[in-house]
């Protein structure tokens, strides 16, 4: 494969003409940036010079026709990959075939024995020839194969012509049930005590997330692949998964993707049960993009269904989960009457009782009543511990650093200080733990607001920089914003009027999506009282 500019300008040399940038890209990427690909494409366009290359794309964009577009005279794709194809003995083509059938490009030795029915040893070798056939590449993951774009494309027809329907359903079928288990067992990693995996699971916390890292694209694409099987409760148990995990590391697009998903799989099943779950993780979904209004819709639907199925368990949890986004809506206020109903449906113990105590101190302590809300998130703190709820442990971590921060700003106390910059760098460690970069970042701003408070501005200005840069890691523009408005405010302070003016007019545009009165009020005063 050649670099995306080496692939544009190989078309336009081939082609004989100067090509609009964005359309050589484009057919670049559709031709998956091989050279013989690219060299065809643009003989295509040398040949018809009233072709144009976004319409060469727009005849390549179809999948099933991409290989067949992709001829010229004497020269095509499809004979290149058939030669080597033909060379294959029949257990190396079968597995050849069967790579096609994995739901994403990246393929394990595990998969590919689930796909062929084989043995763990013997996939693996197969996968090793055909990587000396060139047929298939190393991936990005150590141990992982790579199938390119267009060699997957000419394997998935040889799939449908020389394997059976019934054959490609059977062997797709095993890895999908093989992967929700899985997944099943990574997710219990982030927010439960997970139950005896040595045999048949993970180890540990670590490798639960590489395996969730690993394997994200192929989960994501198995929810689709389960339902089109007619596998309606696999697809829903995948979404529940990998939704947790997809949460975590910012992938909001492929959350929603899956979600809805599983909910057309939960609705064609019937299973009430599921799509309560799906409701409830949406409306999670929707939250953590900071869509309140969203979230509040879809948590109160799985609230609604779970009391109808008089399903205690899903019901409390949904309701929590409902008073944290009516928080950030509207207030403290809104969130208390539906926090109450689920601490009145499960109390102060077990998995809920730990997350509805985490609600409990947020709404305190944004009420200002910080000793309470101390001692109400020890509580959750412990809870979480005894379930090895990571992902809440880290979040109530997070919570009680910045409580205490508060608290010594309020009453002028060091000891409190320190107390809660050492809760917040548990708490990152904790968010490393399970991937959450947002969550880490945001523990960073509140050490530089520590820092601040410490009269730090140098330390503060450290941490608001790693924060920074996680937030723009994973693209959040909310954070970007709350973090240079900070930035800002510190470097003015320091005398720094320019640099502090620059860091607040791009927090302004980050900010300017989002419902941020206050803080958009804030900048504006800054701006204008230090002289622009």
């Amino acid at each position: 494969m050649l670099s995306p500019e080496e692939a544009a300008v190989l078309i336009s040399a081939k082609a004989r003409r100067k090509l609009p940038s964005e359309s050589a890209v484009e057919l670049a990427n559709l031709c998956g940036r091989l050279p013989l690909a690219l060299s065809i494409v643009g003989a295509i366009l040398a040949s018809d010079p009233d072709l144009s290359a976004s319409e060469l794309a727009g005849e390549l964009t179809q999948e099933e026709q991409r290989l067949a577009g992709l001829e010229h005279e004497e020269v095509a794709v499809r004979a290149a990959f058939e030669r080597s194809y033909v060379r294959l003995s029949e257990f190396h083509a079968a597995a050849f075939r069967s790579a096609a059938l994995n739901p994403s490009a990246d393929l394990s030795a595990e998969s590919a024995a689930l796909l062929l029915n084989t043995d763990h040893l013997k996939a693996k070798r197969a996968l090793r020839y055909l990587l000396n056939c060139h047929l298939l590449e190393r991936s990005e993951f150590p141990g992982r194969w790579r199938m390119h774009d267009l060699v997957r494309l000419y394997a998935a027809e040889l799939s449908r012509i020389v394997d059976t329907k019934e054959s490609r359903d059977a062997a797709q079928t095993r890895l999908v049930s093989r992967l929700e288990h899985r997944a099943a067992c990574a997710a219990e990693w982030i927010n439960s005590h997970p139950r005896d995996q040595l045999t048949d699971g993970f180890e540990n916390r670590t490798g639960a997330m590489e395996w969730l890292t690993a394997e994200a694209s192929n989960l994501v694409a198995s929810v689709a692949v389960s339902a089109e099987l007619g596998k309606y409760d696999t697809s829903a148990d995948l979404a529940a998964s990998v939704a947790s995990y997809l949460n975590n590391v910012a992938d909001f697009p492929s959350s929603l993707s899956v979600l809805f998903t599983a909910m057309e799989a939960a609705k064609k099943s019937n299973d009430l049960s599921r799509l309560c779950g799906v409701y409830n993780n949406l409306g999670i979904a929707y939250n953590s993009m900071r869509k309140y209004r969203h979230a509040v819709r879809w948590f109160n639907k799985s609230v609604a269904l779970a009391h109808s199925l008089k399903d205690h368990d899903q019901e409390a949890r949904a309701l929590i989960n409902l008073s944290g986004a009516l928080r950030d809506l509207i207030g403290v206020e809104a969130s208390m009457e539906p926090l109450t109903r689920a601490m009145r449906i499960r109390g102060d113990y077990g998995e809920e009782g730990g997350f509805a105590l985490t609600n409990l101190g947020i709404s305190l302590r944004e009420a200002g009543r910080f000793q309470e809300a101390e001692g109400v998130l020890r509580r959750a703190l412990t809870v979480h511990a005894r379930n090895g709820a990571k992902k809440a442990e880290a979040s109530t971590l997070a919570q009680l650093g910045t409580t205490l921060m508060q608290r010594a700003e309020q009453e002028h106390s060091t000891p409190h200080l320190r107390e809660g910059a050492r809760y917040l760098n548990a708490a990152i460690a904790a968010y490393r733990e399970v991937r959450d970069s947002q969550g880490e970042a945001m523990c960073y701003l509140n050490l530089g607001n520590a820092a601040i408070l410490a009269s730090d501005v140098k330390k503060a200005l450290e941490s608001y920089q790693v924060s920074l840069q996680i937030f723009r890691g994973v693209g959040d523009d909310h954070g970007q914003g709350i973090v240079l408005t900070a930035i800002g405010s510190a470097l003015i302070s320091t005398g720094e009027v320019e640099r502090g003016h620059s860091a607040l007019r791009e927090a302004k545009r980050f900010l300017e999506q989002f419902h941020e009165p206050d803080r958009k009020r804030l900048i504006d005063q800054y701006l204008h009282n230090s002289g622009t």
